[in-house]
């Protein structure tokens, strides 16, 4: 029994020196970057975060993100249904992306909303005060919007 005892207690004090040495540090951010103009309407949600570790002195950070495009198209979707070719892009200090959709005899966009989703690990953080630009092309037809941050 004591033993076990020794064992157990070996066992506890082993996890509170781990425990104690390992430390983490969760900084979340969130930016909503927004711009319109008379035809387009867009949201740009940043959700990052960092976490630091600190094990044994040596600090260590992991970045983690989801972030969401939203540009919604402010006129009637009948408006759209001629459309064959659409090209949707963003860039900023730290990422970029597109969406490109071509659409056949018959076929016609089916909603007023285009989404474009990125994120990822260990990547670089956006500023918060840092200017997104939104480049909108629909047949030819090439806008651009820059988004800002509303804190």
């Amino acid at each position: 029994m004591k033993k076990i005892c020794l064992i157990l207690g070996y066992t506890i004090l082993l996890i509170f020196i781990f425990v104690s040495c390992s430390k983490k540090d969760v900084t979340n951010y969130k930016y909503t970057y927004t711009g319109e103009n008379e035809q387009w309407n867009v949201v740009y949600k940043v959700n990052e975060s960092v976490t630091f570790t600190n094990e044994d002195n040596i600090l260590d950070a992991e970045t983690e993100a989801k972030n969401v495009l939203t540009i919604t198209y402010k006129g009637n979707l009948t408006d759209l249904s001629s459309v064959k070719h659409t090209e949707i892009s963003y860039e900023c200090s730290t990422e970029g992306g597109k969406r490109v959709e071509d659409y056949s005899e018959g076929e016609s966009i089916s909603s007023k909303t285009f989404t474009l989703i990125s994120g990822g690990k260990n990547g670089a953080l956006h500023s918060g005060d840092e200017i997104i630009t939104v480049t909108i092309n629909i047949d030819g037809d090439t806008q651009t919007l820059e988004l800002k941050n509303k804190p």
